[in-house]
């Protein structure tokens, strides 16, 4: 497997190691004219043009091998994402480039959503992040956090928290950031990963664009 390859694994499962699935039960997503919309949440947001939603068939493979990236042979951390599957939804995840063209970096902005209900012992973004965090650390590659606390910021008009990390492979650095809101007993998280400034700049117009209806 070439280093970007195993880059694109490592960036996708990482961003969803603490929330992943594609067995979306809520029928309430819509993709169409590069914007996404989700009715539960009364989300909607715009999706760049040569930006590239990936489907559930796309997904899921990508899970599968690189929780193989992430967990290696530690059964605890595969049996620990996939009872975590149970609770959660991917309701979009886009990349810069289609899978398999070659780039040194495949940027990504991911949006899940966590039903809380199994966890009720976590009533604040900060108590799950700090979960997040915690499972990351433990993760089969290197990660860092620069930023001891959680930070408030503003999408859409609403507050989320945050989450910055930096994965390590060799030379090369995966910057991610979490922005985490607890809504309608769930856990909305908006998760960007990119490595140059340019990519940053393109998820940030994206994330600019959130906009909820309720």
């Amino acid at each position: 497997m070439n280093h970007y390859r195993f880059l694109v694994l490592i960036s996708f499962v990482l961003s969803l190691s603490s929330c992943v699935s594609t067995a979306n039960t809520l029928k309430t997503e819509e993709k169409k004219n590069k914007v996404f919309r989700n009715e539960l949440f009364g989300l909607e947001v715009d999706i760049l043009d040569k930006w590239v939603i990936q489907s559930a068939e796309q997904i899921d493979s990508l899970r599968e091998k690189g929780t193989d990236i992430v967990a290696g042979d530690d059964q605890r951390k595969r049996d620990q994402i996939k009872a975590s599957a149970q609770s959660s939804m991917n309701l979009l995840t886009v990349f810069q480039y289609p899978i398999g063209t070659v780039a040194d970096f495949n940027a990504s902005y991911t949006i899940v959503a966590e039903n809380l209900a199994p966890f009720p012992g976590v009533k604040t973004e900060a108590e799950y992040l700090s979960s997040v965090k915690f499972i990351l650390s433990k993760a089969q590659v290197v990660y860092e956090f620069p930023e001891p606390d959680f930070k408030k910021e503003i999408l859409g008009g609403k507050d989320f928290y945050t989450l910055n990390a930096i994965v390590k492979y060799g030379f090369y650095e995966i910057k991610q950031k979490y922005y985490t809101r607890i809504s309608n007993g769930f856990v909305l998280s908006f998760i960007i990963s990119y490595m140059h400034d340019s990519q940053k700049a393109d998820l940030d117009r994206m994330l600019t664009s959130v906009q909820f209806s309720k």
